[in-house]
């Protein structure tokens, strides 16, 4: 069930007695699913009224299967899963695409990744789970041809991004920034090639994979609440 989310005003601020606001753990468990699955990319993220609206109104979970060329929509279909999620909305249309929910092995997953997927998931950011397999493809093809053994594991990467919901011309006044990306990236064989980074308005640093870590395991900075619909009202309650 998806909110006329064009069509209706906002309220005044909830009060403590509303609904339960979490992330349900359903769209937590589907996406982990699909990331042991060996999906090539697994986003879970906010869903979004535009710069207007000082709160996310729901999430968003892409998956994607491949890593791959996509030539034509029966592709994209077949490739892409949408799944879509609001407050006090059923959770009968959240299942996980045939091919995860088929799917009777586990492919290797960078376990301090999905730790933090989930982790960053909870505290209010919205985060990606990326392999990237075209690369290493590309990597192994080029060893091969000059018959040698490729030296590089598969790499794995998270992202985590925390939107400003209160971005606005007093904040941009102020030089606050619009949001903050971090990310750390692993291989798969060695503990030792590790990139962590953050972008912010400062432009792209580099940091210890520690930083990245404290940052996923406390709540996203601007968190804001989910906000929901009151059907009597036909309003959305921030």
């Amino acid at each position: 069930m998806t909110a006329p989310a064009d069509t209706l005003p906002v309220a005044p601020a909830a009060a403590s007695s509303g609904p339960d606001r979490a992330i349900p753990q359903r769209l937590i468990d589907v996406a982990v699913l699909a990331i042991k699955a060996g999906a090539h990319r697994v986003a879970l993220v906010h869903e979004s009224l535009g710069a207007d609206f000082a709160a996310p109104i729901g999430w968003l979970l892409w998956v994607h299967q491949h890593d791959s060329i996509i030539t034509s929509p029966e592709e994209r279909e077949q490739n892409s899963t949408l799944l879509t999620h609001q407050v006090g909305c059923d959770m009968d249309d959240v299942q996980a695409p045939a091919w995860v929910a088929t799917s009777d092995t586990d492919s290797l997953v960078i376990v301090e990744l999905l730790e933090l997927f989930q982790a960053g998931i909870r505290n209010g950011w919205d985060v990606v789970y990326e392999r990237h397999n075209f690369e290493h493809f590309s990597r192994q093809e080029t060893a091969k041809q000059r018959g040698l053994l490729s030296p590089f594991g598969l790499r794995h990467t998270l992202k985590a991004t925390a939107f400003n919901w209160g971005y606005d011309s007093t904040a941009r006044d102020r030089g606050d920034a619009m949001s903050i990306e971090v990310s750390l990236s692993m291989r798969e064989g060695t503990r030792e090639d590790r990139v962590a980074g953050v972008i912010d308005v400062a432009g792209y640093q580099p940091v210890e994979t520690a930083y990245v870590d404290t940052l996923l395991r406390a709540p996203a900075p601007w968190f804001v609440p989910v906000a929901y619909v009151d059907h009597e009202l036909e309003e959305w309650v921030i």
